[in-house]
């Protein structure tokens, strides 16, 4: 048996002649292209093969041909053209050749020498057709082709090829070897088939040429006349061929041809995605053969208006799938409908074999048949077994199903659900259906395995839906929806299709007053699903919420948006959460993706790694977050939650609703739990252009937020005011259109495209990414400070801190209160401040009796156990002083901020006590604003405090003589301790002083206790000295490690110095005259005069229970909700 080698001018009359050697046992090469009007068998040609004559014919084509890889058969070479070869080429035409096989390529015209001197004796086919039909179709798969495209072949130009191409076979080819000249009309004939046969020597595949897909030559109308070089040379090729043209055969859209019923409608749904798809399929079922059909279009897009030649059109505005084979069957009487996605392409001869095979199976109601896979260059890969017996449908398998037109009756109302394949599993059980085992469609191969899933998921629908339904439902999704009834059907698609026994859960839709049809739509709709569909004027998605609320019977809610198109296993992962945080109080936020073919943008991408709209860029699945983030695209609680915090806000119309149900949520006590695994996606294509408007309405509804929750205002918001962000947006408006410009240009850039690329492509993506970022930042300040600025205007207010002022904290339990803020630092300001507080107030009987000194913290003050022990200090002295200080405060009055501060101030008995409340930067007007009045510490933090008071119109308070006409207050001493001794020794004596050291050992180690060393430079001598002698005595008797605080106090002695110091003292420790030689002086202080550890230790003993006052410690709570 000898290699073959099948010649022509074109490609689709070789791929027949090669396809009919298939039988013979020889090898047929891969398709490169699939079947076409233009070639409806495809292209059955080697990549090795047609790479080698693209690499002979490289060095012949002329330049100005402008012919590029795999466009070189179309080149007008002169006949007697001799092919160059290469030891590389020639090796590669060995390896080829070593068995014996059928090559087919139309490129062999000019390379069969180079290919005959390596394959020996060889024996070659010369198929061809009429020069007019030839033209026709090489013009029509030129153009069709996307690596084709661009040679613009015109008839002139085939014509040219085709005169060029036979002229070499019968001038120059001819000469040598052995050939067999077939008319493409004799491979559908027995007599042409025998020649063949006999001269391959072998049987062929006589059932491989589909008379349907004969094609007939052009109608005359349609035609170009073939030049006469090219009659005379078709002439001499027929007559080699023994084949005689017959003129009967015209083209086959006659007027009879025309005016005959349709066997066949091929029904069409179409969707918003299918759009671009339709001409091209309407162009490949033109090819269709051997069958009358006709083409239903059935318009299932968003906005309707389909427009398209060829088809009959019919709108059906629903969904389901039934109702548009239902609205289809109005139009046409085919007794046969076949089932045609847009996304596939029919092979030529798919409706005439299903015809034949129904014709003679009338058994037989439905018929499947298999699908090839495309590969991104048009060629044909592996075939798709459409094996349904298994009840897993393969991607795609309806657009092979011929269905009887009577059958259509048994589908399913149900929109959303797999009704095809519930027919064809019902009319499988009834002995129905049958197979056809050969491939009838192609399908693009990576979209292929997109759909593969949802095809398995139609499967596993229907086996859910034959278990029993459950009673009550575990959880109900509420959704509100608003003008967008395009993300609504794949909203409720999305839902329909969760993996789950019927009854799990149940599905409300509130529409908020759409005018885009959304009602008209959705009114009537039957789901898989318990479904309810509620209807309200516009008022907010926060009130069609609320209007669904008393409609929940499932123990849980699933909130989400119209938007929100969940995964097949979302429901399922939030029943999973909730089960597995066994929480009542458990909230739980799933994500919220963008399209992956959406993340390509730049905008989109910037948008997914940032929190400018949403955060999830900073959440973790085991932290819990702030109420703030409770985003109703995709969250669930139980019902109970839901209920107790009571309805949305409807006065967030716009945005901000879900984020106060949120911090709602967490003042009852709920925490929100981020489950990652509970995923959807956001069907909303983030435009450049809408975000301004998104960004500043945003800010205008924070800030409300803001207002009716202080505690979630950021610092770095919460100083902004009208004035400064009015003259900063002034400053920069000369530089928004050309940001805006820059910003607008960069939002579109396919970033994964440039990364694809690699390389400095792949930098560049990366600067423009980081570029982008940098603009869209700055833009997005601006938005936000005129979103602000808006609602300041609106509210008649000044800016945040006049906001924060308006909403004073309340702190349980407690009155009329002084508010003190307790600093931190070695030397602390507050405890003198606090001291003379309670000197002033109980000294003067009712002047500031009635107030409650609150010493405030702060979040980064001392801690609250050093406030309490100083407090306890500073009220057992006040006890000394006068009278024992209340350790309970009194009850709240009903009004806390009495008109009149100096009477709030008198109608309690003195207190401390402390206030807990974590209040940063400006958030502290908060609690000035709930004060009624406030003690300066002197402390370099007045200022600061002096403006937030002033803010909250809370008067300062000043103490001591000048303000109350009474003694002068105590002396301030800087220590937080609770208990003060006081010791003045002999500062030139080291004896003296050690026995100082020795007398301090009860002291040692403790916390609670300060000594205060007096020193008057003109009586003590030289300081220093006498420090380094009592530093070097404590060591020898106590170590390195001693702690005691100890004060140093060498301030001139004034007027009223002693009397102002006892006051801040609790004892004198005064070791006799030797040690102590102000011991005369000391002893008029009327302080406990301690002369020893001994009575030092004593002494501390019978201050436990002083040390014990119960000062309490009071925690902020948010006002109740306006």
């Amino acid at each position: 048996m000898r290699s073959l080698f099948v010649l022509g001018s074109g490609r689709s009359g070789a791929s027949v002649v090669a396809g009919i050697l298939d039988r013979h046992g020889l090898f047929r090469s891969a398709e490169l292209c699939g079947p076409s009007a233009a070639s409806p068998y495809g292209v059955f040609e080697s990549p090795a093969v047609v790479a080698v004559n693209e690499a002979l014919l490289a060095a012949v084509v002329p330049g100005e041909e402008l012919l590029f890889e795999n466009q070189r058969w179309l080149a007008r070479l002169p006949e007697d053209v001799e092919v160059p070869s290469s030891p590389e080429l020639d090796g590669a035409i060995r390896e080829l050749v070593r068995r014996t096989s059928c090559f087919k390529d139309p490129r062999f015209v000019w390379t069969l020498p180079v290919w005959r001197r390596q394959a020996g004796d060889a024996k070659m086919v010369c198929v061809f057709r009429s020069p007019e039909a030839t033209a026709a179709s090489m013009v029509e798969f030129c153009q069709g082709t996307r690596h084709l495209a661009q040679a613009r072949i015109d008839r002139e130009r085939a014509f040219e090829i085709w005169v060029a191409v036979h002229g070499r076979i019968l001038r120059q080819l001819r000469r040598e070897g052995e050939w067999l000249f077939l008319h493409l009309d004799q491979t559908f004939s027995g007599e042409g088939l025998d020649r063949l046969a006999a001269f391959a020597g072998g049987p062929v595949n006589r059932d491989f040429p589909v008379p349907e897909l004969r094609r007939a030559p052009p109608a005359r109308a349609a035609r170009a006349a073939a030049p006469a070089a090219a009659r005379e040379l078709y002439a001499e090729l027929c007559e080699l061929a023994q084949h005689r043209p017959d003129p009967r055969r015209v083209h086959r859209t006659t007027a009879a041809a025309e005016t005959a019923p349709a066997e066949i409608a091929v029904v069409v749904p179409v969707l918003d995605a299918d759009r671009p798809r339709v001409g091209a399929l309407l162009l490949e079922l033109a090819a269709q053969r051997g069958v009358r059909f006709e083409i239903v279009l059935v318009d299932q897009t968003t906005a309707g208006g389909l427009e398209a030649e060829g088809a009959h059109i019919v709108r059906e505005p629903s969904p389901c799938r039934a109702r548009a084979y239902r609205r289809a069957l109005e139009t046409t009487d085919a007794a046969w409908i076949a089932w045609q996605d847009p996304a596939v392409s029919p092979l030529p001869h798919r409706l005439a074999r299903q015809a034949r095979y129904l014709r003679r199976h009338p058994e037989v109601d439905l018929l499947t048949s298999g699908l090839v896979l495309r590969q991104a260059d048009g060629s044909h890969g592996s075939p798709v077994a459409v094996d349904l017996s298994r009840d897993t449908p393969p991607a795609f398998w309806q657009s092979g199903v011929l269905v009887r037109r009577a059958a259509l009756a048994g589908l399913g109302p149900t929109c959303f659900a797999p009704t095809e394949l519930a027919l064809y599993r019902a009319l499988r059980t009834a002995g129905r259906t049958a197979h056809l085992a050969e491939a009838l469609a192609s399908v693009d191969g990576e979209r292929f395995e997109t759909r593969a899933p949802l095809a398995r998921q139609d499967a596993e629908l229907l086996d859910l839906a034959e278990t029993p339904a459950e009673g009550e439902p575990q959880l109900t999704v509420l959704l509100a929806c608003h003008e967008r009834k395009d993300a609504l059907m794949e909203c409720l698609e999305g839902f329909s299709r969760q993996l789950l026994p019927p009854g799990t859960f149940e599905l409300i839709v509130i529409d908020d007053g759409s005018t885009d049809g959304t009602a008209e739509l959705a009114r009537d709709l039957q789901l898989p699903v318990p479904y309810r569909f509620l209807e309200q004027e516009q008022a907010g998605a926060g009130a069609a919420r609320n209007r669904g609320l008393p409609h929940v019977r499932g123990a849980l809610v699933l909130f989400v948006n119209d938007d929100t198109i969940p995964f097949p296993d979302t429901v399922q992962r939030h029943l999973e959460a909730h089960r597995e945080l066994a929480d009542e109080q458990a909230v739980v936020l799933g994500t919220f993706e963008q399209p992956p073919e959406e993340c390509a943008k730049n905008l989109t991408r910037l948008l997914e790694r940032t929190s400018y709209v949403f955060a999830y860029i900073e959440f973790e699945r085991e932290r819990e977050l702030e109420g703030k983030y409770f985003y109703t695209c995709n969250a669930s609680l139980s019902t109970e939650a839901v209920r107790r915090v009571g309805g949305f806000d409807e006065s967030f119309a716009c945005y901000g609703e879900d984020t106060d149900y949120g911090v709602r949520l967490e003042e009852l006590g709920y925490r929100l739990h981020f489950r990652p695994e509970a995923r959807s996606i956001h069907r909303h294509a983030c435009q450049f252009e809408g975000m301004r408007w998104r960004q500043r309405t945003v800010a205008q509804a924070n800030a409300r937020l803001f207002g009716k929750h202080p505690r979630i205002l950021h610092e770095q918001h919460a100083t902004l005011t009208a004035p400064w962000l009015t003259e900063t947006l002034g400053r920069a408006r000369d530089q928004v259109p050309a940001l805006l410009a820059a910003a607008r240009t960069l939002s579109a850039v396919d970033l994964a495209s440039l990364e694809r690329l690699g390389g400095s492509h792949a930098r560049t993506a990366a600067r423009l990414e980081q570029h982008f970022g940098e603009l869209f930042g700055r833009l997005n300040n601006y938005w936000w400070s005129e979103g602000f600025v808006d609602n300041f205007r609106e509210l008649g207010v000044s800016g945040f801190p006049e906001m924060l002022a308006a909403r004073p904290i309340e702190l349980e339990g407690l009155g009329p209160f002084v508010l003190l803020t307790a600093d931190a630092g070695d030397l602390p300001m507050w405890p003198a401040a606090a001291e003379a507080w309670f000197a002033g107030g109980c000294a003067h009987g009712t002047a500031l009796d009635g107030a409650t000194l609150a010493v405030w913290p702060g979040p980064e003050g001392p801690p609250v156990a050093v406030v309490r022990r100083a407090l306890a200090g500073i009220v057992a002295r006040a006890g000394r002083r006068a009278r024992p200080a209340a350790a309970v405060p009194a009850p709240c009055p009903a009004d806390p901020r009495p008109a009149d501060p100096a009477a709030a101030v008198a109608a309690a008995p003195a207190a401390a006590v402390i206030v807990e409340a974590d209040l940063r930067g400006v958030h502290r007007v908060r609690l000035f604003a709930a004060a009624q009045g406030w003690l300066p510490s002197g402390s370099a933090g007045d200022a600061e405090d002096r403006e937030l008071a002033t803010l909250a119109t809370t008067p300062e308070l000043e103490l001591g003589a000048g303000s109350t006409g009474g003694p002068s207050p105590p002396w301030r001493l800087t220590t937080p301790a609770a208990w003060r001794l006081l010791a003045w020794p002999r500062w030139d004596s080291p004896q003296a002083l050690r026995a100082l050291a020795l007398a301090l050992t009860p002291l040692i180690g403790r916390d609670d206790i300060c000594v205060v060393l007096r020193h008057e430079p003109e009586r003590d001598g030289d300081l220093e000295l006498g420090l380094t002698a009592l530093r070097s005595a404590s060591r020898d008797l106590h170590g390195d490690a001693a702690g005691l605080e100890v004060l140093l106090e060498t301030s001139p002695e004034e007027r009223d110095f002693w009397p102002r110091m006892a006051q801040a003292l609790d004892a004198v420790l005064c070791l006799g005259a030797d040690s102590s030689p102000h011991a005369a002086r000391l002893a008029e202080l009327d302080l406990p005069m301690l002369r020893g550890s001994e009575e030092l230790a004593r002494w501390l003993a019978e201050q436990a229970p002083r040390a014990t006052f119960d000062i309490s410690v009071h925690s902020t709570r948010e006002p109740a909700h306006a």
